[in-house]
């Protein structure tokens, strides 16, 4: 239960996020194809779900839900804005990553992220930009992380 309102949270954090400033047109911003990879203490990290968050005053107000992808099984990813694997507008992004715990059928999920919050809106430094044309982003080697991390006041870069 915890888990489904972690989603429904963050799901809610990316939609205002997204409505902030912004082209004001009716026209869909384009999107150009953006693919990557994600390695988590040296192996192919599968499930982890990506989120591209615009940063900087490039929000497109037309776009129906923040740039998203999920790694397959080799740790790659495409991203999605409007229509699967169609990529996302040009602008610079911080990247968020959740990922869950693997249940199996039927099981109860305890409600973890396997990430501990290292790499939620208010943790992540990653970042990604979004050029015209085909964009392949650098591999993200990330550590093994243990334990959460540190509380902050305030999401870096928007206070």
């Amino acid at each position: 239960m915890l888990r489904n309102a972690y989603f429904a949270g963050l799901g809610l954090v990316i939609v205002l996020l997204t409505g902030c400033g912004g082209d004001t047109s009716n026209e869909l911003s384009p999107v150009y194809p953006v693919k990557g990879k994600i390695v988590v203490g040296g192996r192919p990290a599968a499930g982890v779900h990506v989120f591209l968050v615009p940063v900087g005053g490039t929000t497109p107000s037309n776009a129906a839900m923040n740039p998203h992808g999920t790694t397959d099984t080799n740790g790659s990813f495409a991203i999605t804005t409007y229509a699967e694997n169609d990529g996302a507008p040009e602008g610079s992004y911080q990247v968020l990553l959740n990922w869950p715990p693997v249940t199996k059928d039927g099981e109860e999920s305890d409600d973890s992220e396997r990430f501990f919050g290292w790499h939620d809106m208010y943790h992540s430094k990653l970042t990604a930009k979004v050029k015209t044309g085909s964009n392949e982003l650098p591999t993200f080697n990330l550590p093994i992380v243990t334990g959460p991390p540190p509380k902050v006041e305030g999401v870096p870069g928007r206070n």
